[in-house]
């Protein structure tokens, strides 16, 4: 079991561990490059940046290609555990945001295109 007390929460309450390789972290890249995806942004944390403790991002989408991007992100459930989204715009929605995240094991030092 993990030391890091989030860590070890994930743990029991999926009964694994996130292990989040570096094809993992280039499939959100190239999510990020979906038709209707206005901005992305991510950053990892755990500092001194020998070992990254997590991933958490946003990308900003047009809110007609956000089902496509969410299933996408869904079909990744078992590596991006943290799915949110806030619509922005009144009284339509002009861009959905979808915040994204994972913390465990991170098998990159930094993070692609980064």
């Amino acid at each position: 079991m993990s030391e890091r007390g989030s860590a070890r929460m994930l743990e029991r309450w999926f009964g694994e561990r996130t292990v989040v390789e570096e094809d993992d972290l280039r499939r959100v890249l190239e999510l990020a490059q979906f038709d209707g995806v206005k901005s992305f942004e991510w950053f990892p944390f755990g500092i001194p940046a020998q070992q990254i403790d997590g991933v958490f991002g946003v990308l900003r989408v047009a809110p007609e290609s956000a089902p496509q991007v969410v299933t996408r992100f869904l079909e990744m459930g078992n590596i991006w555990r943290h799915l949110d989204l806030f619509p922005i715009g009144i009284p339509f929605p002009d861009i959905i945001e979808i915040g994204f995240g994972a913390q465990g094991e991170i098998r990159a030092t930094e993070l692609p295109g980064g």
